[in-house]
Formats: structure tokens, C-alpha cells, sequence
């Protein structure tokens, strides 16, 4: 029977990661956007463009594969233990809009070129739910990375523009 307890222990502990690190996963989901322009045009505006332009690519692909790669391997459990309340409701809330109907089916389409295009401009960890909401099926190392690296581009570039912006509208 000790076994038993500390294996129950053991799976709560889990559970309780799972809930803290999908919290966090969500929150980047959702304020993305917010947080990468704060830091990187403040950044770029103070530091080398050149070097917080591809710092930021490396910087955001890491951590959008972190945050994509752990949705994907456990999107069913998160999603079924309600932790993923918010998250889902803002997909089904973008699937929605008339706006959004062409990137969704990018996601759906099946080519991985489009599904990183859809990454690029939604976000790689709302695309990553879409996928699986939508399918049920696992993504896949192959589009979580082309996701995760396109998103970074575009972002560190449209940061990059504006910050250059900033500068010339200062100097």
C-alpha cells in the first residue's frame, strides 16, 4: 500500500506541473504578443539591432518549440482536465472570425509551408491548438519547428522595423 500513496503523490505532482507549466504556455499564448514587443523593441532600440534582431529569432524559436512541442505531446490531458479553458475559447473565438478562415485553412491544408505561414501570422502555440483541436491528431516535430521559426522571424523582423523607426524618429 506505500507504494500505492506515493504513486498517487507522484501523479498529483504531475498533475500540478502539467497545471503551472500549461498556465504559463497559455499566458505566452496569449500575451505573445504584448511581452515581445515590450522586450524587443526596447532592446533594439538600446542595444545592436543586428544582434537582438537574431537573438531574438533564437530566443523566440526556443521558446516557442518549448512551449509547441509541450501542447502538442499533452494537449489531450491538458485539455480534458479543463486546464486549457482559456486557450481553447480564444481558438474557437479566432476559428470564428471571417478574418481568420484563410489561415485556419493554411493549418489544415496539409502543407507544412502554409501551416508555418499560419504560425507567422497567428502565433506557433494557437496554431499547435488548431491543429489539435481541429484534427486530434499529434503535429509533429517537423511543423512544430517550422511554426516556431517562422513566427520568430516575422516578429523579430517587424520588431526590428519599428525600432529602427524609433531610432531615426529620435535621432
Amino acid at each position: 500500500m506505500q507504494g500505492d500513496g506515493e504513486g498517487g503523490q507522484v501523479m498529483v505532482g504531475l498533475r500540478r506541473r502539467d497545471a503551472v507549466i500549461g498556465a504559463l504556455v497559455g499566458a505566452y499564448a496569449i500575451f505573445d504578443s504584448l511581452v515581445l514587443i515590450t522586450v524587443l523593441a526596447a532592446l533594439i532600440v538600446w542595444l545592436d539591432p543586428l544582434g537582438v534582431f537574431l537573438g531574438g529569432i533564437f530566443v523566440i524559436t526556443l521558446l516557442n518549440l518549448a512551449c509547441c512541442r509541450w501542447l502538442d505531446g499533452r494537449w489531450d490531458r491538458w485539455v480534458a482536465a479543463g486546464m486549457g479553458r482559456r486557450v481553447e475559447a480564444r481558438l474557437i473565438g479566432m476559428r470564428d472570425r471571417e478574418s481568420m478562415q484563410r489561415p485556419i485553412g493554411w493549418i489544415t491544408g496539409g502543407s507544412t509551408a502554409l501551416f508555418a505561414a499560419a504560425a507567422a501570422v497567428i502565433n506557433p502555440v494557437l496554431v499547435i491548438g488548431t491543429s489539435r483541436m481541429m484534427s486530434g491528431e499529434p503535429v509533429g516535430d517537423r511543423r512544430i519547428a517550422a511554426a516556431s521559426l517562422s513566427y520568430a522571424a516575422v516578429v523579430s523582423t517587424l520588431y526590428l522595423l519599428v525600432a529602427i523607426a524609433i531610432r531615426q524618429a529620435f535621432n
